[in-house]
């Protein structure tokens, strides 16, 4: 997980199997705890200032980006949704 721009190891991960061979474990899944997310939480309410000032053509292209990206995987993320 990322919170406030830094890679954080969650405490807890659950697997994430093939329903049609449960056996078949796809991914291990982070869980995070009560605490994690209130981290999170805390972490995006104290960005949001500086975020709400961004332009918005600043805040559009950050999108475009994720979009794209998106865009690159979305057959390695359709056959993980597949798979699941």
């Amino acid at each position: 997980a990322v919170i406030g721009k830094k890679e954080v190891a969650l405490s807890r991960s659950f697997p994430s199997v093939n329903p049609s061979h449960p056996t078949q474990v796809l991914a291990h899944v982070g869980a995070a705890s009560a605490l994690e997310v209130d981290q999170a939480v805390q972490t995006a309410k104290a960005a949001l200032p500086s975020w709400s000032k961004t332009p918005f053509n600043e805040r559009a292209r950050y999108l475009d980006l994720l979009a794209v990206e998106l865009r690159n995987n979305k057959f390695e993320l359709a056959a993980q949704q597949v798979l699941e």
